[in-house]
Parts: C-alpha cells; sequence; structure tokens
C-alpha cells in the first residue's frame, strides 16, 4: 500500500490566512405596510364669537376755547381784548358795527340794555354820524363803559352787583345833581326794571344817560335866560314821564 502522506497538500487548508466571514446580505425586512397617516386637516371652524357690540364712547370732546372765540364776547375786558373782539365781529360788515351788534354785546353776562340804550351809547361815539362805529369809535365807547363799570364798581360798597338808593344818590351827589326826594324816588322806579329797589350795571348807565342828557337840554334851554320857571327837578321830573 502506498503512503498517504497526512494533508493532501503540503500546508494545513487556512495556513497562514484568515478566511473571511461569509458575505451574508442582510436580512431583508419587509416594508413597513402601514398605510400613511391619513388624519384630515384640522376642521375646528373659524371662532364664530360675534363682534363686540359695545357702542362707541359717545362723550363729547373736550370743549378747549378757542383764542376769542365767541362773537358774542362782550367788550368788558382789556382793550386789547376789545380789539380783538371788535374786529371778528366787524369782519363782515366792512370794519363797522351797528346798533343789533353793540347792544348783543352788551346784554350778556347778565346785563340787559334796552335798544334805545344802545342807540344812545351809539351815538354819543359814532364820529361819521352814519349809525355805526368804526375801529377807532369803538375803542372810545370800551373806555368810557370801563370807566362806568369802575364808578358803578366802587359805589357798590355793599358787593352785591347792585346799587341800593343810598348808593344811587351818592353816585348823584359826587356828579353835582343835587335833586329833591320826590324826584330821586321817580328816577328810581323809572330805571329799576327789576322792582328789587336797586340798580344794575345796566340800569345804572341808563339813568346816567338820561340824568346827562336832561342837564343838558336843561342848561342849553336856560342859558341866557333872565329867570326860569322851573328848576333842573321839576325838568328832570317831567323827563321822567317821556322816556
Amino acid at each position: 500500500m502506498a503512503y498517504q502522506p497526512p494533508y493532501a497538500h503540503p500546508y494545513p487548508p487556512g495556513f497562514g490566512y484568515s478566511v473571511p466571514p461569509p458575505m451574508q446580505p442582510p436580512p431583508m425586512q419587509p416594508p413597513s405596510m402601514q398605510p400613511p397617516s391619513m388624519q384630515p386637516p384640522s376642521m375646528q371652524p373659524p371662532s364664530m364669537q360675534p363682534p363686540s357690540m359695545q357702542p362707541p364712547s359717545m362723550q363729547p370732546p373736550p370743549m378747549q376755547p378757542p383764542s376769542m372765540q365767541p362773537i358774542q364776547r362782550p367788550p368788558l375786558g382789556t382793550e386789547q381784548d376789545a380789539l380783538q373782539w371788535f374786529q371778528m365781529v366787524s369782519r363782515s360788515s366792512g370794519g363797522r358795527i351797528g346798533v343789533p351788534t353793540l347792544n348783543s354785546a352788551l346784554s350778556v353776562g347778565g346785563h340787559s340794555f334796552s335798544y334805545a340804550t344802545t342807540e344812545r351809547l351809539l351815538s354819543m361815539f359814532d364820529s361819521n354820524v352814519d349809525g355805526m362805529l368804526n375801529l377807532t369809535d369803538f375803542l372810545e365807547f370800551q373806555r368810557y363803559f370801563q370807566t362806568m363799570r369802575d364808578a358803578f364798581n366802587y359805589r357798590d360798597t355793599s358787593r352785591s352787583s347792585r346799587l341800593e338808593g343810598d348808593e344811587v344818590r351818592a353816585a348823584l351827589s359826587a356828579h353835582a345833581y343835587q335833586i329833591s326826594d320826590e324826584v330821586f324816588q321817580y328816577l328810581m322806579r323809572r330805571f329799576d326794571r327789576r322792582k328789587q329797589g336797586a340798580l344794575g350795571l345796566d340800569d345804572y348807565i341808563e339813568m346816567s344817560l338820561f340824568v346827562a342828557k336832561a342837564n343838558d337840554v336843561f342848561q342849553a334851554e336856560s342859558q341866557g335866560k333872565a329867570t326860569a320857571t322851573f328848576d333842573f327837578g321839576t325838568f328832570l321830573k317831567a323827563g321822567v314821564f317821556l322816556v
């Protein structure tokens, strides 16, 4: 029998190198068969809350007074106030004002001047004798009115905005008008339109205008005459019944 070596080859299998691991492919896991998420989009309806039904604020805007706004502002302040007032109210009448505008200015603030008194006041300062006041005339009137108001306030010792009988008499005496008690009572009854036994500023100015006018007429009529058949008090008393 022939001799058989232990190995058929000179080296045993795998001698000197390692056998690479088998190249098995990775396991073939089947793809997930779960269907993609079919959740519908959110169907929540939009908010159906009605809009706020609160009414808007009905509070009026603050009434800040504009500079020299009211056309009815009376000319009782400073001369600058009077100038601005006049320029505003006379803009549509060619820079002049008549009796209605002057009367509306005098008749605010608790005063109530008659048209007849307003006409007399206007005629005292109407330089053109056309029934209108221009700016210069009006400023003269403003100064006169301020003087009368200051005199009224000076005599108003009770600070009641009214002149009592003794205060009115003192004012007349200061202008050298010497009249009897009887005539004085006629004057008070005629010009105390509110029947309170006292005169307001408007009453006081009306009475002052009347007495001054009566005095002027009396002096003109009696001048140059040797005798007079009546005195000023009697003349004034007669005049009260004519106004």
